[in-house]
């Protein structure tokens, strides 16, 4: 998985305790350069733990998984 960085609050919710580090300000290069600083220095480790944490995510969230929660809703 990667990282994601985004503008969108949205993802707040989805990012939970990452999401200060995952979420900028909108139309702030500055923001954004601060983030990519401080990922750049997280140790292999780190990045590994997000990267699956992601995927995790992205799993939650995928039309698949949306299609079994409805199913279960009609059974």
């Amino acid at each position: 998985g990667c990282i994601p960085l985004t503008s969108n609050d949205v993802f707040r919710t989805y990012f939970g305790e990452l999401a200060d580090v995952l979420v900028f300000r909108y139309g702030d290069p500055e923001d954004l350069a601060q983030k990519i600083i401080r990922i750049n220095h997280w140790s292999t480790h780190e990045l590994h733990s997000v990267s699956a944490k992601m995927v995790q995510i992205a799993r939650m969230h995928s039309v698949s998984s949306l299609v079994q929660s409805i199913l279960k809703l009609y059974s």
